[in-house]
């Protein structure tokens, strides 16, 4: 937010657009409304329809940008055998590359695609050679391209709290006990960062990924039921074993 001050702090001095990096849509929200409150117009794009990491151009007036002003690249990633998710990403991390230069991140089998900053695109290209133990190739992709379509399954579930273990275990179908020590593990993290703690609250439009589950992105909150739970409609995307 400390960051978005900033943009806008800009935009007023200077009256033109500024963009920011890949936001989560929790990030995404918090970010448009404190724009919009302060009288500017927002769009998003994360390098095709519906992705869920996007981008923001925060403007000082009804501005019409293109798909090239949002600065992004989407790169094909090959490997010599299967790859996951979280491998590639942690590559891509670990060759320090901060986690708001990356965009949405797609694996099916031995092939990947990533939106990141323009900026870095050709370092990732040269520089990315394994995702974890196995060899990987990047390439530019300079045509538009189809991006898979993620499709989660809905479900309602009835929770005491917002509390991330009460989620958790509602979504996985496990007991409290057990979310929480699968959350002490360290095995389960919000908006892609990792939590140990069992009280962290849990928003509308956050995506949580529990390591051997899969992803679970709460959509919204649609009242309280007769006994006073919460009632949360959620996707949720199995992970591939």
């Amino acid at each position: 937010m400390r960051r978005i001050e900033d943009y806008i702090t800009r935009v007023n001095a200077r009256g033109q657009w500024q963009l920011t990096d890949f936001l989560s849509p929790r990030e995404q929200t918090l970010a448009t409304s404190r724009a919009e409150a302060a009288g500017m117009v927002v769009q998003g794009y994360g390098g095709y329809q519906d992705a869920e990491r996007q981008r923001l151009l925060l403007m000082p007036g009804e501005w019409y940008p293109e798909a090239a002003d949002f600065h992004i690249t989407t790169l094909s990633i090959d490997a010599d055998e299967p790859i996951t998710h979280g491998a590639l990403l942690g590559a891509l991390l670990g060759s320090g590359i901060e986690r708001r230069k990356v965009g949405d991140l797609a694996v099916d089998g031995e092939r990947a695609l990533c939106a990141v900053d323009r900026m870095i695109a050709e370092h990732v290209s040269r520089e990315l050679h394994h995702a974890g133990r196995v060899a990987v190739h990047v390439e530019v992709v300079d045509s538009e391209v189809v991006w898979p379509k993620v499709v989660y399954n809905t479900a309602t579930l009835s929770v005491a709290s917002m509390r991330l273990d009460a989620v958790v275990a509602a979504a996985c179908h496990w007991s409290r006990g057990t979310a929480q020590e699968v959350i002490q593990a360290g095995r389960v993290s919000v908006e892609h960062v990792a939590t140990d703690r069992a009280d962290e609250p849990v928003e509308v439009g956050d995506v949580l990924s529990v390591r051997g589950f899969g992803r679970v992105r709460v959509f919204e909150s649609v009242g309280l039921s007769k006994k006073g739970r919460i009632r949360l409609v959620v996707g949720i995307l199995p992970s591939r074993r």
